[in-house]
């Protein structure tokens, strides 16, 4: 069955309604409105037929079916066993839905916690709403990377905490789902003890980020010898051409929160943090005019942009009534999945089909 892109968007405000209605709650009502609200992203993800990879992910699935985890692992690898677990549970069931639960689930829990526990009380909602028109169709492309993005979205509390073990463990945690995940480990050294940052290591990592951008062709071709997987040599040698779009938004972005760096700077702490990441993502994004591929890693850090637009956003229109404010943010986000998701097609989401 086709779903019409408006009820989407309709389906996207009841979850984020729902999620904000939790936070003003006590225990098990809070419970309930919490399940309800993340049990829409969870179950659109888990029984849709769209998707540029959804065909990619099924006929691994099917390729394994019967196949005990020793198996699996023996032919997939072993490198990023989450999948390969995923991969077994789902069998045991012989359900690719199943499979692809895995990833909402997973992937939606870690970010609505992370918002919850980050954003301004009054602003979840907004917040989850933003992830829901920018990012939660990305997840139903790329389900592994996702998952990992959204672990390592969590993990940055530690980074602010300064307890590396915590931020380390979650970091490998990741990587089981998508090895890219370990270019994240460096970024724990952009915060002191004093929790400021160190800007000397954030120009580091940004030359190295270019440094890296330049020979991409080599570090492909070694990470494919290491862990012994033609993919990565694919993406060495591919010549497609990527497409810019998202570049040039993320930079005009980043011009935004410039302009408004007094305010970021009076917000707590980890929202500079989330600055100095929006920097590095658009560097990474830059990428883009090379290859598709390295690109694909500046998601690690662009995500972060759902807790400082609603931030920066409410403060730099303070003069205007705050729910004005909001509904701008909120119209903001409907336009941007419009312009990406359904006119230009990213992530092959539309038409977007329901079915078993």
């Amino acid at each position: 069955m086709e779903i019409n892109f408006i009820i989407l968007i309709g389906l996207f405000t009841l979850s984020a309604f729902l999620l904000q209605i939790a936070v003003y709650q006590q225990k098990y009502t809070k419970l309930f409105f919490f399940l309800f609200s993340i049990s829409i992203p969870i179950t659109l993800s888990s029984f849709r037929n769209s998707g540029t990879d959804i065909n990619v992910y099924r006929s691994i699935f099917h390729s394994m079916g019967g196949y005990s985890f020793s198996e699996i692992l023996y032919t997939r690898g072993y490198f990023e066993i989450g999948d390969s677990i995923f991969i077994y549970i789902a069998d045991c069931f012989n359900s690719f839905n199943i499979y692809i639960l895995l990833y909402g689930l997973f992937t939606t829990l870690f970010i609505s916690h992370t918002i919850i526990k980050v954003s301004r009380r009054d602003l979840v909602g907004i917040t989850f709403f933003l992830y829901l028109c920018l990012y939660f169709p990305i997840s139903l492309n790329t389900m592994r990377q996702s998952l990992a993005v959204a672990i390592i979205v969590f993990s940055y509390k530690y980074v602010m905490k300064r307890d590396f073990l915590k931020f380390f463990m979650l970091t490998i945690l990741a990587c089981q789902f998508h090895i890219s995940s370990i270019v994240i480990l460096p970024i724990y050294f952009v915060i002191n003890k004093d929790k400021n940052i160190r800007w000397k290591v954030v120009l580091l990592l940004a030359g190295i980020t270019i440094i890296s951008m330049i020979n991409y062709q080599s570090i492909f071709l070694g990470i494919s010898h290491i862990l012994n997987n033609d993919r990565y040599e694919q993406y060495a040698l591919s010549t497609l051409n990527a497409n810019n779009n998202l570049f040039y938004f993320n930079f005009f972005l980043l011009l935004f929160f410039l302009l408004n760096l007094n305010i970021i700077k009076k917000l707590n702490k980890i929202y500079l943090f989330y600055f100095c990441l929006t920097i590095l993502g658009v560097l990474l994004g830059l990428s883009g005019f090379i290859s598709p591929f390295i690109k694909r890693i500046a998601i690690f850090f662009d995500i972060v942009q759902i807790f400082l637009i609603p931030q920066v956003g409410i403060l730099a229109f303070s003069k205007y009534n705050r729910y004005i404010a909001v509904f701008i943010l909120y119209i903001f986000s409907i336009v941007y999945f419009i312009l990406f998701y359904v006119v230009l097609r990213f992530s092959g989401l539309f038409p977007f089909y329901i079915g078993v």
